[in-house]
């Protein structure tokens, strides 16, 4: 409601009530209720609009007016228009006399004295001269000189009238005069503004003031024209990491307010082109670090410019591949695989990243990893294998587990000697042993096919070999699934290949 500022209490709201005091020593002093009220009125000021801005005395012919604006100054210390408000007051109306704000001379010559009344408050005063000078004629120009006036679709230009009167005095009427196009469509006044409307086109414009017309001026209207450029990146900020490139886009803003792209039709153009130069309108990147300014030129029109900061290569990709050329992908239970990691970089570089990259298997207990070596765990099933690297994750690659395969078989019997001795009539009986990929290793001597290379000197009957002939070499061989054991007669019982 109100505040002190030392001794000094200020209402701080139009209306309220508060209650003040003073302390010392600890002593409270009597209390009183202040009461505060919606702001006062102070002062009220008024001033003649334009062309009469200044301090200075009205002078008006006969016929001639001006209008007046008032304000109000409150306590508060706003201030607020009441110029509809106010009363408009002449103390020699006979002289000059108001209809609302507007004040006229009514007389060739005197002076007369007008003020505004709002609210009980009177204004200041400002001084009339009524004079009996004749307007003999009004001119017009504008800040170009050529009477023939160039004016693009879209544009305007502001004329000035002036007034000439028989004294030899002048009068800016500009605000006071009627400004008049002879083709409204091609170009019209909003006050003492010409707007150009159409393609093309002539007009003549004049003004008049007090029934007198000014000078005729003429005006070429002509196609909107190219006012300025605006050039916008694609994408967030103005960072572009080395190898990497962005579009850039060009509007062309004309004076009628149309706008078209001309992105391929501009020049582009780097203040720095071994930082980052341009192909049409995509900038590269060619260095880590550097800065460049980027700017677009159409029909002799620069546009505005980007600042372009180039920063270290960007990891774009991360690829990865199996050690195998085997496609699609089969890995049986208990078998291994090798995979290997590259990074590639928007500079066109690649980097080995297989020791340094996380390697993922979606379906860890059908297959997972050991540091870049997938093993295959279950049976059967599918998974899918990647590589993180640098939050860049790889395109993941399929892998089918499938069933343990037979990696191996061996034969043997319990003869130890170095070389199986057979007499004639005499038979031995083999083992036959099966090796996995899954580490399982089993029996087979009752499913594997027994064969004899050499079947007139032994021959087979199921796992038991019999002797045939009375001397000679011969070499076995058992058959389980694709695997195939070959056995030499002269060698160790227990020495064996593998195919």
């Amino acid at each position: 409601m109100a505040d002190f500022n030392a001794n000094i209490l200020k209402a701080n709201s139009d209306i309220g009530t508060t209650i003040v005091h003073a302390t010392y020593a600890g002593v409270k002093s009597d209390s009183k209720v202040i009461e505060t009220t919606a702001a006062t009125i102070e002062s009220l000021s008024i001033s003649a609009q334009a062309p009469h801005t200044s301090n200075a005395d009205i002078t008006l012919p006969k016929g001639v007016n001006v209008s007046f604006i008032a304000y109000a100054h409150y306590s508060d210390g706003s201030s607020k228009d009441v110029t509809a408000q106010s009363s408009w007051l002449s103390d020699k109306p006979s002289i000059a006399n108001f209809t609302n704000n507007t004040l006229e001379a009514n007389s060739n010559s005197g002076s007369a004295k007008v003020y505004a009344f709002f609210d009980g408050i009177s204004s200041n005063t400002k001084s009339i001269i009524a004079t009996n000078a004749k307007i003999e004629s009004v001119s017009i120009k504008t800040e170009k000189t050529p009477n023939a006036l160039i004016l693009p679709k879209g544009t305007q230009i502001s004329f000035v009238a002036t007034a000439h009167y028989s004294d030899g005095s002048t009068q800016n009427v500009t605000e006071l005069a009627s400004w008049i196009s002879n083709q409204t469509h091609v170009a019209n006044f909003s006050s003492n503004k010409l707007d150009a409307k159409a393609d093309s086109g002539n007009v003549e414009i004049f003004a008049s003031f007090g029934n007198v017309k000014s000078n005729t001026k003429t005006v070429m209207v002509t196609a909107a024209q190219l006012t300025k450029i605006v050039i916008s990146k694609t994408g967030d900020g103005n960072m572009l990491p080395n190898g990497t490139n962005s579009e850039f886009k060009a509007i062309a803003h004309y004076s009628d307010g149309t706008t078209t792209d001309i992105t391929n039709d501009a020049s582009w153009t780097s203040t720095t082109p071994e930082v980052a130069n341009f192909t049409k309108n995509i900038l590269e990147a060619k260095a880590e670090q550097g800065t460049t300014e980027v700017s677009a030129n159409f029909n002799g029109v620069q546009s505005n410019k980007i600042i372009i900061e180039t920063s270290h290569a960007l990891l774009t990709q991360v690829t990865i591949s199996a050690d195998t050329t085997q496609s699609p992908l089969r890995l049986p239970k208990g078998i291994s695989l090798s995979f290997k990691a590259i990074a590639h970089y928007s500079d066109g570089e690649s980097v080995d990243i297989t020791n340094s990259a996380s390697w993922r298997s979606s379906v860890s207990n059908i297959a997972n990893f050991t540091k870049n070596r997938l093993e295959a765990k279950a049976d059967t099933g599918s998974t899918q294998v990647s590589a993180l690297y640098a939050g860049i994750k790889s395109e993941p690659i399929n892998i089918e587990v499938i069933s343990a395969i037979l990696e191996s078989v061996s034969i043997e019997t319990n003869n130890q000697d170095t070389t199986i001795s057979l007499p004639h009539g005499t038979s031995i009986a083999f083992i036959a042993t099966a090796y996995y990929s899954d580490g399982m290793v089993e029996d087979v001597t009752s499913t594997a096919s027994w064969t004899s290379k050499d079947a007139n000197i032994v021959n087979f009957n199921d796992n038991i070999l019999e002797a045939k002939a009375t001397y000679g070499q011969a070499t076995v061989l058992l058959l389980l699934h694709t695997v195939s054991t070959f056995y030499c007669l002269c060698r160790s019982s227990r020495a064996h290949s593998s195919i």
